[in-house]
């Protein structure tokens, strides 16, 4: 193009200059010719051949001097010029605009990093505060205790010298006095008698070994499992338009030049600041005396008196039906959202890792891990024993699963058994918390909570019939299902009970699972009989 185009700069045509214009140009078709005709029919610049060729029947050819004469100052030209300098100003502003977001977007993650670094310098600063507490709590209570027992010690080892001194005065006179001298110093003694004896049973009696244990918050204990994050990204975007105010020639519509600000914010969940799950809100209702109300009923289908479980994500129900062979995910309020239809039923539910499910399959003996999202299967664990109720343990990943007769640990990568303990059967699930502590039931009319091998306390009722389904909620109570009485029994951790709350009360019967929102004061109950899944809450 250079070799036959004279090039002209915009300045140079906007200052009309002339000279620069002198030349000829050869014809686009014959390289050969140059352009001496102008075919105002097809606005089509050309040289003689293609005059005499392609534009003999052409009404309008005129020689090119004549078709230039004017241009330069012709509306047309001024207009087309006027929109390139628009065209021009646009990209400059745009390129602009984004060699400016690259300079942030290089800069941004100092950004962020700073407000991580501020927030665990927050969060390791609350945490040494909540270590002094704890501490000064300890020191305090120590210095109470040897208080009293010092005092209790003072007073004993009083007694002490007391009985020593009658004893010296009794032993020497019956050995070395008359019997006079005894008489007298018996006569002493026998009045202070009853007093004496009543204040050594007084400091004898209420002697109680003292020792120190530390109980951690649950939120604390559960600290990698309750906080997957400190937060996460933002990206806002602010749009700006840009586009000509004044010429009717020029650019309809011009693409959104995006200018993104940057003003990026750590966020945990849905929220625009940084957070960390705490303890819960001191106004969440009376776990031991509030209301059991129901909210809503799922319908999970036909039963046939097989198992039917449930759980709830964060924005999602899950229930599974054993006869059904279905897997059915419902909104909060209750809207049916999808189902997976397998070949075998699905037992029990777990949560998994973030976005996944664990389904176990009792009669082909594996667990099928779901994205709760898509519904769809991301893979298999094949196990080679028995699977039933299903746990997730986030701490040390490992699947905790109840078998009838045993309890079994499984290593939650590759299935293999890690360890597994025996019950007294009717072990048709599990609840598991704490690093190692977990509540099942043992036998047909009892619940047993273990921590590391340790039992901790068997709970038994003559209204606890048929032990199935047992939760927590977020205050550590714990909730058994009492399938064949038709009831749920509400313990507190040490295992005392707190009530019993009949089904009718909720509208159900033979209530076979139950399962807590996290830190939420709802939770669902299935049934065995039936496919109603109830949602209810205690206000």
């Amino acid at each position: 193009m250079s070799s036959n185009h004279k090039i002209l700069t915009l300045q140079e045509v906007q200052a009309d200059k002339t000279t620069a214009v002198s030349g000829s140009t050869t014809c686009e078709d014959h390289s050969d010719k140059f352009i001496e005709i102008y075919c105002v029919d097809h606005n089509k610049p050309c040289c003689t051949v293609c005059a005499t060729v392609k534009h003999r029947k052409c009404e309008k050819v005129v020689v090119i001097e004549d078709a230039a004469a004017g241009v330069k100052e012709s509306k047309q030209t001024m207009e087309f010029l006027e929109l390139i300098m628009l065209w021009k100003m646009i990209l400059d502003k745009s390129i602009e605009g984004t060699e400016k977001n690259v300079v942030n977007v290089e800069n941004l993650d100092n950004n962020i990093f700073s407000e991580i670094e501020s927030l665990k310098k927050d969060i390791i600063e609350h945490v040494n505060k909540m270590e002094k507490a704890a501490k000064d709590e300890l020191t305090i209570t120590k210095k109470e205790i040897l208080i009293q027992l010092t005092d209790k010690l003072t007073e004993m080892s009083s007694l002490k010298s007391t009985i020593d001194n009658w004893h010296r005065i009794l032993s020497t006179c019956v050995k070395d006095g008359s019997d006079i001298q005894c008489l007298i110093e018996i006569n002493k003694l026998i009045p202070m008698k009853d007093k004496i004896e009543a204040d050594i049973i007084k400091a004898t009696s209420d002697i109680d070994e003292k020792s120190f244990s530390f109980e951690r918050n649950r939120v604390v204990e559960n600290f990698e499992e309750m906080v997957k994050s400190l937060g996460q990204i933002r990206i806002e975007t602010k749009h700006e338009t840009v586009q000509s105010k004044s010429l009717s020639s020029s650019i309809n519509s011009v693409p959104n030049q995006k200018e993104p600000d940057f003003n990026e914010t750590i966020q945990s969940g849905s929220q625009g600041s940084s957070s960390i799950d705490m303890v819960p809100n001191p106004n969440e209702p009376n776990f031991h005396t509030g209301k059991v109300k129901s909210l809503f009923t799922l319908d999970a289908g036909e039963t046939r008196w097989s198992a039917v479980c449930g759980i709830f994500t964060e924005e999602f129900i899950f229930i599974s039906n054993l006869y059904k062979k279905k897997l059915l995910k419902f909104n909060l309020n209750g809207v049916f959202h999808s189902d997976i239809q397998f070949h075998n039923g699905p037992y029990d539910i777990a949560k998994f890792r973030e976005n996944e499910l664990a389904v176990a399959f009792i009669d082909s003996q594996e667990i099928q891990l779901i994205n709760i999202h898509t519904m769809t299967i991301g893979w298999k664990i094949v196990l080679t024993v028995p699977v039933g109720g299903l746990r997730y343990m986030n701490s040390n990943n490992q699947f905790v699963t109840a078998c009838d007769k045993c309890i079994v640990w499984l290593n939650a990568s590759n299935g293999q058994k890690i360890k597994e303990t025996k019950t007294n059967g009717n072990t048709f699930y599990v609840c598991v918390y704490g690093s190692n502590r977990y509540v099942y039931a043992d036998g047909p009319s009892s619940v047993v909570c273990t921590d590391g091998g340790t039992k901790q306390f068997t709970y038994k009722n003559p209204k606890l019939a048929g032990p199935r389904g047992i939760d927590m909620d977020f205050h550590g109570n714990l909730y058994i299902c009492s399938n064949k009485s038709s009831n749920i029994h509400q313990i507190s951790a040490s295992g005392k009970l707190i009530r019993i709350i009949p089904c009718d009360d909720i509208g159900t019967v033979k209530p076979w699972g139950i399962r807590f929102k996290e830190n939420s004061n709802k939770f669902l109950v299935t049934s065995l009989s039936s496919g109603r899944v109830v949602v209810a809450e205690i206000i």
